[in-house]
């Protein structure tokens, strides 16, 4: 019997581990760095693993120790860090398994279904995202192997008992040290050991009595956790102080609660149902058929491995009375109260659950939907249909799952994309320089773009941010129209913005090349965002340098992929570099060997440089060809005819030749 029993807990780890593997590795190999993994990469080459300490004092300190850890042993190497995540993940889905076969010892079959529901819940988007969030998935690993040992504590006697309980209440305060709002995680705790105490005889005072009194030993982890955080820690970071969170409330109590209590209700929706609509509808619309149908085969594979996995376990794994109905029931419902107890501390601090960029705050809260929803699969008394619940919400899953990956996917060969033609069209930038603009891949914080820039055109032991950044938004750009000056401290790094030094950037469709603005010439994509105009006239080129600072084994290192590319954007981004510098001959000869390779732009306002070239050196017929392809949209005709006719006399005969003949090309009829 002990042997079948460990064959079948194998056939379950077996079941869990493909179920990782085909949910999270497709495009495993095309993941980089993402969102707050840049300042995290920034700190590590320019400061060394000790700056992780200081990044992380002002919030979670654990997590500086964590970080000084993984980046001594991992350094830079982002695959290395995802596959580590998956591995986590996979871990906490297994401890979820062990913990719940304490609870339903002859149910192994829900087990596995509630730990595979967990491994997968497609709530949680950010698992590509290795670096950044693996503090995260630790801090649930943590949380789950603490039921576990709290479990082992109620069942096992005298001295074993203390060493349990040490065990799982300081894996408890690990995992408020990682994330503070994973106090509320404490539910799952007294309403499962509850659950397992309360069915001892005696009235219902003397159980509630017991209960008490033997789950009471548990409060010292949080108590002890928010007694250090209210009178020992100062949060230096608002959304994580006491003191934001008296002042959001004291403003107007009513009010708060009530803003409260609608980011409850909505999280509680969409955790439990949005979580399996909505990053599937997001995401359909962005990825392409191929890859949407890829998804698709994917879940139908994962359903296959469950009948298949359910079929080879024992002919009761899914009983019509799985213990009682009742207690099942029961069960069920408090793992959803556990779950939307979780929802809580982060409805308390203003955060609420949206999909796909703030699903990190689902993740608590997955392991009680995922009981709940494998315990009212369970519950349904014809076979088949507790199968076809359970395969539906695996398919769904595994499928939003993959599309998510290929949503990363595309995030970083975009990134990797804009970082080419930059280094391409820029050699080296002015120290305090910023840039600011738009890409195809989402920018969030101006780290995203001041982290990578810093390393790729400064020597990693260049302890100054020289290169700044800022997301282009309202307020951005009335800081840009005022040229005012300002600091930010970035979790201990202080990077200076000047908007005398702006250098605006737009790359507006993946078919785009990056353009970098001129108030001298200002040159508009039909693609481009209104604030690119709003923000063009504050901007200059004159902040690239001619001379080559790219540190190109950094570049390769952290962006992982080649430097040079022959494509269009080669050319275009090449021609633009020369045409700032007037030597027109090298623009003409780029125009030349991009023809040869048979390259020409998406956007016809990249014809630009070399139009400008054909012209100041004489080649009207040349010239015109071109002008023909650009003025077939009235708005480039438009533009340039705007910049040609205000062009003064520049002293170059051949220079003024060519602008009088442009500004009569695009201006005529």
């Amino acid at each position: 019997m002990k042997i079948l029993t460990k064959r079948r807990s194998a056939l379950a780890i077996l079941f869990l581990a493909a179920l990782a593997a085909i949910a999270y590795l497709g495009k495993s190999t095309q993941f980089g760095f993402f969102s707050d993994d840049w300042y995290l990469l920034y700190g590590g080459v320019n400061y060394g693993a000790a700056q992780f300490w200081d990044i992380f004092i002002i919030d979670r300190p654990l997590r500086g120790i964590l970080y000084f850890i993984l980046y001594s042993v991992l350094k830079t190497n982002v695959g290395a860090y995802f596959y580590l995540s998956v591995l986590v993940r996979l871990a906490g889905a297994l401890g979820l398994f062990l913990t719940l076969q304490l609870i339903w010892k002859e149910r192994r079959a829900f087990c596995t279904v509630a730990a595979a529901l967990f491994l997968v819940y497609p709530g949680f988007l950010e698992q590509p995202n290795g670096m950044d969030y693996m503090a995260l998935q630790l801090t649930v690993v943590a949380m789950v192997f603490s039921l576990y040992l709290s479990i082992k504590y109620l069942e096992t006697k005298k001295t074993a008992k203390l060493i349990y309980f040490m065990l799982a209440s300081g894996l408890a305060f690990t995992s408020y040290l990682f994330m503070e709002y994973y106090v509320g995680a404490e539910a799952y705790r007294f309403l499962f050991l509850g659950f397992i105490l309360w069915p001892a005889k005696g009235s219902l005072v003397t159980k509630a009595k017991r209960v008490l009194w033997q789950l009471c030993p548990f409060l010292v982890a949080p108590i002890a956790f928010v007694f250090w955080r209210l009178f020992f820690f100062t949060s230096q970071r608002s959304n994580t102080s006491t003191a934001f969170l008296y002042e959001s409330l004291s403003a107007s109590w009513l009010q708060s609660f009530a803003e409260i209590a609608r980011r409850f209700i909505v999280d509680v929706s969409e955790v439990v149902l949005g979580a399996f609509v909505t990053p599937l509808a997001y995401m359909a619309a962005r990825i392409s058929a191929t890859e949407f149908l890829i998804a698709v085969l994917l879940g139908l594979v994962s359903v296959a491995l469950l009948l298949f996995y359910l079929r080879a376990e024992e002919p009761d794994a899914l009983p019509d009375q799985p213990k009682t109905r009742k207690d099942m029931l029961t069960f069920a419902l408090l793992g959803l109260a556990a779950a939307l107890l979780c929802l809580v501390p982060i409805n308390l601090a203003q955060r609420e659950v949206t999909f796909p960029f703030f699903s990190r705050f689902s993740l608590a809260s997955s392991v009680g939907v995922a009981i709940f929803l494998a315990g009212m699969a369970s519950l349904q008394a014809n076979r088949k249909l507790r199968a076809a619940m359970l395969a539906t919400l695996l398919f769904l899953s595994v499928s939003i799952q993959y599309a998510n990956n290929v949503r990363f996917s595309m995030e970083w060969t975009e990134t990797q994309r804009f970082w080419q033609n930059m280094i391409w069209r820029a050699p080296d930038l002015q120290d305090g320089t910023t840039l600011t603009g738009f890409r195809t891949a989402p920018i969030y914080e101006g780290y995203f773009i001041w982290s990578p820039a810093n390393l790729i055109y400064r020597e990693p032991s260049d302890s100054t941010i020289s290169l700044s950044a800022e997301v282009l938004n309202r307020d951005i750009l009335r800081n840009i129209m005022l040229k005012a000056p300002y600091e930010k401290d970035q979790r201990s790094m202080i990077i200076r913005h000047d908007y005398n030094k702006l250098l605006l950037f737009s790359m507006p469709t993946t078919s785009s090349c990056l353009r970098l603005i001129d108030a001298a010439q200002i040159e508009l994509s039909i693609y481009d965002d209104p604030l690119i105009a709003l923000a063009a006239p504050y901007s200059s080129t004159s902040n690239i340098l001619e001379t080559d600072a790219i540190q190109y084994e950094m570049f390769t290192e952290v962006l992982r992929t080649s430097a040079v590319e022959e494509n269009w954007c080669y050319f275009y981004q090449q021609a633009a570099l020369a045409r700032q510098f007037e030597d027109w001959e090298r623009v003409a000869a780029l125009a030349e060997a991009a023809s040869a390779g048979g390259y020409a732009p998406y956007d016809p306002i990249e014809w630009m440089p070399f139009i400008q070239a054909y012209a100041y050196l004489g080649e009207d017929a040349r010239a015109g060809e071109l002008i023909a392809l650009m003025s077939a949209d009235p708005f480039y005709k438009l533009q340039a005819c705007t910049i040609f006719e205000g062009k003064q006399a520049s002293g170059n005969e051949a220079v003024d030749a060519g602008n009088r003949f442009l500004a009569a090309q695009f201006c005529g009829e």
